[in-house]
């Protein structure tokens, strides 16, 4: 499959029709991969998009995935960017971006009896997969009410400014009758006889630790694309592009009895009175289908000209499965 270079797709985006455009750049942009996203790009016709969309939303409503992906995932991920828009801060926040690609966490832990050493401190809880391991994120608010945002190592607006804390091991600390000593490098200087803390100090102290052992991956997590298999997307490419170039085979139609050739790039004889085959009328007419043959299209859209797709849904009921049988002969050929 090309792989398009970033002006190529700035124009391509640019050429979409402006509700494929938000669905792209928009809607979908937190979970869809370059090379999904290349491939749509590629794709001249708008049934031709509808059947990557299918299966886009296919691929990741299979069976054994990681949670939010799984069965269902479609209708969840879009009540994710609700719940993320309006619970979390928005849909550009730290808080917002993990919750549309992660999910809603499994707990939230308001550190509310830490108020005066964390500035509005909370510890997010994830499940780890299939183990029974969890995974923790800390977030804060740098100023009251302001989003959240996410706690990455060696970030020390996380302590109130009154605390006279700055790193976890101050505030873990404790002397003899539990109290924290006195810290040379405490930020409120020598005026100050104790720094404050809290119960939760140290509970929070390890959780900083734990994320600052992740390093870098967790700094990508509001911005990392879900992992979903990319088997079968090269299958999907050449279906697509196989009759792409003119001068492919015509595909003989049975139709009442009769057979006639139609060339791949050959528009249907115009009757009397010219039907509609807009874009609207095209969806229409494909909708009102049997099932079995909404399914041939998703299946062999991609390798149908315009023509030829015009040319099926024209038919009546009796012609299609003869056209069907001698459209996937005509292909066993031309691979």
């Amino acid at each position: 499959m090309p792989k398009l270079t970033a002006r190529q797709r700035a124009e391509k985006i640019r050429e979409l029709p402006e509700e494929e455009r938000q669905w792209l750049t928009d809607y979908v942009q937190p979970i869809i991969l370059p090379e999904e996203r290349d491939l749509f790009l590629q794709l001249p016709q708008e049934y031709q998009r509808e059947a990557f969309k299918k299966e886009f939303w296919g691929r990741r409503e299979r069976d054994g995935l990681t949670p939010p992906l799984g069965p269902g995932y479609q209708s969840r991920y879009g009540h994710l960017r609700e719940v993320a828009a309006e619970e979390y801060d928005g849909l550009s926040s730290d808080a917002g971006r993990m919750v549309v690609r992660l999910g809603e966490p499994a707990a939230i832990e308001l550190l509310n009896g830490c108020s005066e050493v964390f500035r509005q401190g909370e510890i997010w809880t994830y499940p780890a997969g299939s183990s029974s391991r969890e995974i923790r994120h800390l977030f804060y608010r740098p100023s009251f009410g302001a989003p959240r945002r996410l706690w990455l190592r060696g970030d020390t607006e996380i302590f109130q400014t009154a605390s006279c804390i700055a790193s976890f091991d101050q505030a873990c600390a404790t002397g003899p009758n539990g109290i924290p000593p006195k810290s040379a490098n405490a930020p409120c200087g020598g005026n100050v006889t104790v720094p404050k803390t809290c119960r939760e100090a140290c509970a929070v102290a390890r959780v900083a630790e734990e994320i600052a052992g992740r390093g870098p991956q967790e700094a990508s997590l509001g911005n990392s694309v879900p992992p979903v298999s990319t088997e079968g997307l090269e299958g999907l490419w050449n279906r697509y592009a196989s009759l792409s170039t003119p001068g492919a085979k015509p595909i003989s139609i049975e139709s009442a009895g009769t057979v006639a050739a139609v060339p791949a790039a050959a528009a249907p004889a115009e009757p009397a009175a010219k039907p509609d085959w807009s874009n609207e009328a095209i969806r229409a007419r494909i909708l009102a289908l049997p099932k079995k043959y909404r399914d041939w299209l998703d299946l062999a859209g991609p390798l149908l000209s315009e023509s030829e797709l015009v040319a099926f849904l024209d038919l009546p009921a009796s012609g299609r499965d003869g056209y069907i049988r001698k459209f996937w002969k005509l292909h066993a050929h031309t691979k």
